[in-house]
């Protein structure tokens, strides 16, 4: 069972994790952007889920914040085996962004198993 300390620590590790791509941004942006993108966007994706599900947790209503875990899982699940890998724009950008969304739901599944 998902509980609120394992969404902190994995909000903590992340945000290590992006705080260290984030230094080597400023050191050399045009260098590095290539090499931690597709790390950056994926952090702070999955963060934000993470962020919102330990607002949940907040709340106080603990069966309520597990309950709702259980239905993300299962709704990533079904979006992950339904739709397509990517969207089917004419932007490249926007059909790798799709993709790296995949991946975090992904992630996210099996981080919150």
């Amino acid at each position: 069972m998902v509980t609120k300390e394992r969404i902190e620590k994995l909000i903590a590790k992340n945000s290590a994790e992006l705080k260290a791509y984030k230094d080597y941004l400023n050191e050399n942006y045009v260098y590095y952007f290539g090499w931690v993108a597709e790390k950056i966007f994926k952090l702070e994706w999955k963060n934000n889920v993470l962020n919102t599900l330990l607002s949940i947790f907040n709340d106080g209503d603990n069966k309520n914040a597990v309950e709702s875990v259980e239905r993300l899982r299962e709704r990533y699940r079904i979006e992950l085996t339904t739709q397509s890998l990517m969207t089917s724009s004419t932007n490249a950008l926007t059909n790798l962004a799709s993709l790296w969304v995949c991946e975090c739901k992904q992630d996210l599944i099996a981080d919150l198993s």
